[in-house]
């Protein structure tokens, strides 16, 4: 991501926290708030891209922009003054223009480290003190849990190297208890991996290989897989050939722009692996949508999209045009009284719309009726 796209990003998300205002965002409010999420801890404010980020931008012709690429957990005080900013909204290869193989290949390559499968932990100091959060909180579940096996007081006898006043602190957190379903085993280790730090002042993401040595850690803090093959199209080939799940892939972090050309490159096998665990068969997405609505589709192949055949993005497409289709006919129903209105669609007039139980019945006709067309079809 080029310095000024940044620099646009962060101070529209300034003004948003400033003024309160979405339409700084160049988003609709109504799709504004299915795209990011707003925690507030002491007189701080995080903001997090949810999960379900590219299938609205989807259903809604819209694509990822500044403001947006740079709510990755990025924190501002109330007064506007950054306070901590991790990684940036970064695509894996081919994903965007921006990471196609014919713009890489271009990149002059400072890092590539291995993408550890982990969860991210951002560290900063704010009033003097550390501070530990993840992109979908300060203190959350993952960040304290971080804070009981590498505990401020060690980690201040490492941050002391950092060469800047103003940094954050990027490391993704392995432990058996936040390893959820797809991710890579690592067995009982216990690790915080320092990946980059962030100059808050130039906004530089400095790899962690260039400040510390694997001896100058203590454990549990270690440092990435680094990788001295920079030829890119060896890399590629590397990658796309692993014949294992058991290694998630490598980041590439190009020199311009001050190390912010970031690319993710994932092993097939490893995509493989996520798609099967998470079992994403017809019967499911149904399921989850008769449940959970678009929302619970979205969120069962979040991440994986890149790996959805034409049979499971056809069943969402159906889902989606049911719901459309149904949601247009209860349009004219409630203007019927409820006699005249069939017995399973009387809830239109039962429940206020939009409500739980409205919505729970109005995704379980549209989810039966997707079955029953399926069958229909063979």
């Amino acid at each position: 991501m080029r310095l000024e796209d940044l620099h646009d990003g962060l101070e529209r998300v300034r003004l948003f926290v400033l003024k309160d205002n979405p339409s700084i965002s160049d988003y609709p409010p109504e799709i504004l708030k299915k795209l990011i999420v707003v925690r507030r801890w002491a007189d701080t404010v995080l903001l997090n891209y949810t999960s379900i980020v590219p299938f609205v931008l989807d259903e809604n012709d819209l694509d990822w922009n500044n403001f947006l690429r740079v709510c990755r957990g990025v924190v501002f005080s109330e007064k506007g003054e950054l306070v901590s900013f991790p990684f940036h909204k970064f695509f894996n290869l081919n994903e965007k223009d921006e990471t196609r193989e014919t713009e890489v290949v271009k990149w002059t390559i400072r890092s590539v480290t291995e993408k550890v499968d982990g969860v991210m932990i951002q560290i900063f100091k704010y009033k003097g003190e550390l501070v530990y959060g993840s992109r979908h909180g300060l203190w959350s579940d993952a960040s304290q849990t971080a804070v009981k096996i590498a505990p401020p007081h060690l980690v201040e006898t490492v941050v002391r190297k950092i060469p800047f006043e103003k940094w954050t602190l990027i490391a993704e957190f392995i432990h058996p208890q936040h390893r959820t379903v797809g991710m890579i085993d690592y067995g009982d280790l216990q690790a915080l991996v320092l990946l980059f730090v962030r100059n808050l002042e130039t906004l530089e993401l400095v790899p962690a290989t260039e400040i510390w040595r694997p001896d100058d850690l203590p454990q549990p803090l270690l440092l990435p897989l680094t990788y001295t093959d920079k030829d890119f199209w060896s890399l590629r080939d590397f990658i796309r050939n692993y014949p294992s799940f058991d290694f998630e892939g490598v980041v590439l972090q190009g020199a311009s722009d001050s190390g912010n050309f970031l690319v993710k490159m994932k092993t097939t096998a490893y995509l493989e692996r996520v798609r099967t665990l998470r079992n994403i068969t017809p019967k499911r997405v149904i399921d989850y949508y008769e449940k959970q609505g678009m929302d619970g589709v979205n969120l069962l192949v979040g991440g994986v999209e890149e790996l959805l055949d034409d049979t499971i993005r056809g069943i969402i497409n159906i889902l989606k045009n049911e719901e459309e289709q149904l949601r247009k006919e209860i349009e004219h129903l409630r203007e019927k009284e409820i006699m005249e209105i069939p017995p399973p669609l009387r809830f239109v007039k039962s429940y206020p719309p939009d409500s739980p139980k409205f919505l729970g019945a109005l995704w379980k006709i549209v989810a039966n009726e997707v079955r029953r067309k399926l069958k229909m079809s063979g």
